[in-house]
């Protein structure tokens, strides 16, 4: 009995150094900056539907974009209560104008691809944008990507830095993916900070359902397997909190602002059925566009005009 008792223990052991490590693993790679398995292996897994892959891309990412993108009108700089440099851009419509629009760029993505496409058309419509590269992503500092913890927080600093500097009659908030999550997640403070609207597109509703959704659907791993518990608490004593603490849902319901939400029907990295718990969980106006045919983050491709006409529409009932 004693020798079977030890066989046990042993086994016990391997299996848990095995899980820490496998979880381990999967949050260094999920929020570290260079991660090179997750843009060569996992990317492809998790969001296969990534809207770099349609061929309609063409049809946005075109010279005109390039030359809107290249010839910002202004490069702005803040820096974050934890003492990162994080960059933006500003690009300001002509005629004059003192309403603006603040966007928040996806996960492991930039101003350019995410940002740019909505921007050029916003700036055609009257609104001046500040495009902000997130923390740990395009010209910002910091190494560690936190899903909209952080991040929402910097965008707070940005708001309060734009209407120090700027003459701000208008102020919307726009993100996509996880920049949908910052904004979500600051949601709390629009009122305070005299925010006019928000815009979510694509956005998750709570972290540790969405992590869930990719482990047992994307690399099917068996729920039974306590990852997600050992990874929450690897966050909490690396970065000091873990991703419960990351859930859009529960901050909409301190929101009251007017807010728009954006989701593909055909998004299989962050599901559409997030789009309606957030609409759920919103205690301010709320409107939403689905997009039948769409990925994740495409619908401003797959629909354009559609897409830019619920949005444009939106922000200028707001105002």
């Amino acid at each position: 009995m004693p020798v079977l008792v030890s066989i046990l223990i042993v086994l016990l052991i391997i299996i848990l150094i095995a899980l820490f490590s496998i979880s381990g693993f999967l949050f260094h790679h999920l929020t570290y900056k260079n991660s090179h398995w997750f843009s060569k292996t996992a990317h492809g897994i998790i969001n296969p539907n990534d809207a770099t892959t349609s061929n309609d891309t063409q049809l946005i990412y075109n010279k005109e974009l390039i030359h809107f993108w290249d010839n910002f009108d202004e490069s702005v700089e803040i820096t974050s209560f934890d003492h990162l440099k994080l960059f933006g851009r500003i690009f300001y419509a002509i005629p004059k104008s003192n309403n603006w629009v603040i966007l928040a760029h996806g996960y492991r993505s930039n101003g350019y691809f995410d940002s740019a496409p909505i921007a050029q058309e916003l700036v055609k419509n009257g609104f001046n944008c500040l495009v902000i590269d997130q923390r740990a992503h395009g010209q910002s500092q910091g190494t560690r990507i936190t899903l909209g913890k952080n991040e929402s927080h910097d965008l707070v600093a940005w708001t309060t830095f734009l209407k120090d500097n700027q003459t701000v009659e208008q102020l919307f908030w726009f993100g996509d993916s996880m920049g949908a999550g910052t904004v979500l997640m600051a949601s709390p403070q629009a009122h305070t900070l005299g925010m006019t609207g928000i815009i979510a597109d694509c956005g998750y509703s709570d972290v540790p359902t969405l992590f869930r959704d990719i482990l047992t659907n994307r690399f099917k791993v068996p729920d039974s397997l306590p990852l997600l518990t050992i990874i929450n608490l690897i966050s909490r004593l690396r970065l000091g909190f873990n991703f419960k603490a990351i859930s859009p849902k529960t901050n909409l319901e301190k929101n009251t602002v007017p807010l728009l939400l954006i989701h593909g029907q055909k998004d299989l990295f962050v599901p559409a059925y997030m789009s309606l718990e957030n609409q759920s969980a919103t205690n301010g106006p709320v409107e939403t566009l689905f997009i039948e045919d769409a990925g994740h983050f495409q619908s401003h491709i797959i629909a354009r005009d559609e897409y830019f006409k619920t949005l444009i529409n939106f922000i200028t009932k707001s105002s």
